[in-house]
């Protein structure tokens, strides 16, 4: 299972894969299936008010492959969906997001093509929403191919994350192939800038590639991320450096 490291006071680090919060496990014959969830924030402005709106993001994957269904029942009604072969995630519609804050247990159950089947049953309650994300400056430098961002702190946020996702188009984004490098600051709260290197990624030549400012608060019952509007780079091919798209 894949974690997100604890950082304090680094601007540059390593990258750092899913936001995981458990395991799915069978009783029958042990298998697993890393579990991603968390409460994603989004806010509108209306009439110059900010209003914020919440729906929970579930996504289940199995590193070897082997994911044949996957089903959800919570507080609220949730639908999963196949994102490939070895995944299963809900897709958040506009329709989906509420005034009011995700809270209770969810059921998550998943089985193989062998019909083994895991559960698991992670309980979420988060206690503030995030206030707003200004993100002061966001740019790629072709130069030395990296990101920067700085931005300003965010009402109870108590991390900061740069997200990117290989798949970036309307048509084919799914949020369980999303990325995070992570910043950790709970004492001090003052980290407000950061900057990600492309080189050594692994990226495909001409994959565009998504990149976002995220604002977090964890808690011992769940993490709610806000995102920034992104930031699109296209990896030119002969290994030459990324160009925005």
């Amino acid at each position: 299972m894949k974690r997100l490291m604890y950082l304090k006071n680094l601007w540059v680090v390593v990258v750092l894969p899913f936001f995981v919060s458990g395991c799915l496990k069978s009783k029958d014959d042990p298998f697993d299936y890393n579990v991603d969830i968390y409460v994603l924030q989004k806010n509108n402005e209306v009439d110059g008010v900010t209003e914020a709106k919440f729906a929970t993001y579930i996504g289940i994957y199995n590193p070897i492959g082997d994911l044949a269904s996957a089903e959800v029942n919570g507080p609220t009604s949730m639908s999963m969906v196949k994102t490939g072969i070895n995944a299963y995630e809900t897709k958040l519609a506009d329709n989906e997001f509420s005034t009011t804050l995700p809270q209770g247990v969810y059921r998550i159950t998943a089985a193989n093509s062998q019909g083994q089947v895991a559960s698991h049953n992670p309980s979420i309650r988060i206690d503030k929403p995030l206030g707003k994300l200004v993100v002061e400056s966001f740019e790629y430098n072709a130069a030395t191919n990296t990101v920067k961002a700085k931005w300003l702190p965010v009402e109870n946020a108590n991390a900061y994350y740069m997200m990117y996702s290989l798949q970036s188009s309307q048509s084919n984004y799914y949020r369980v192939n999303n990325r995070y490098i992570y910043w950790h600051d709970k004492d001090e709260q003052g980290v407000t800038r950061g900057e990600i290197c492309l080189d050594g990624m692994e990226l495909i030549a001409g994959t565009p590639l998504k990149i976002a400012v995220v604002a977090g608060r964890e808690g011992e019952q769940g993490t709610l991320m806000l995102e920034s509007e992104p930031l699109y780079i296209k990896i030119k091919v002969n290994e030459e450096s990324s160009v925005p798209q």
